[in-house]
């Protein structure tokens, strides 16, 4: 998991007037909220193929009409060390989110995309481009987890999408 301080779109993040940003242990830890529902905001990052990249640009690009059918379709997998690279911030609860596709150009990530701000349904679809690769959210209800952590219920995904919250590989 990401600190949200580190992101590229931390600024935006933070200015943000649906977000709370309250430092908490001494200062050396912050907990970013989404006000509306009170749900903890997490900085996720994945990296894709140039490929993946350029479909995922052109998507995010394209008009929010379209979304929900482009990103069903889209279905490329993250990868180790890729050209493209998304910073996402996902509310808990996933009524909030927060995108920015960045490109690996000149020894560093520079944005390709201004920071994207989706909420309700928009944000519930967004919000599956990280949790339909999880490899511990195909488990179903009851069982263990591959990774030994708890399942968190979120009635607005469908079981199969539910992720384990404690698991930084399940993002």
């Amino acid at each position: 998991m990401a600190n949200i301080k580190h992101l590229q779109m931390a600024k935006a993040i933070c200015a943000d007037s649906r977000i709370d940003v309250r430092k908490t242990m001494l200062g050396l830890r912050s907990v970013v909220t989404y006000l509306p529902t009170n749900s903890v905001v997490e900085a996720k990052t994945v990296e894709y193929t140039p490929e993946a990249g350029d479909r995922l640009r052109s998507i995010l690009e394209g008009p929010r009409a379209k979304l929900a059918d482009a990103l069903e379709a889209f279905s490329a997998r993250p990868v180790a060390n890729g050209n493209y690279m998304l910073e996402a911030c996902v509310s808990r609860d996933g009524e909030f989110a927060a995108l920015q596709l960045l490109h690996y150009s000149q020894m560093s990530y520079v944005p390709v995309s201004s920071v994207l701000f989706y909420e309700g349904d928009e944000a519930h679809i967004v919000g599956k481009l990280f949790w339909h690769h999880a490899p511990c959210a195909r488990r179903r209800a009851g069982e263990v987890l591959l990774c030994g952590h708890a399942r968190v219920f979120l009635p607005a995904w469908p079981p199969s999408y539910v992720p384990c919250i404690g698991c930084a590989a399940s993002w």
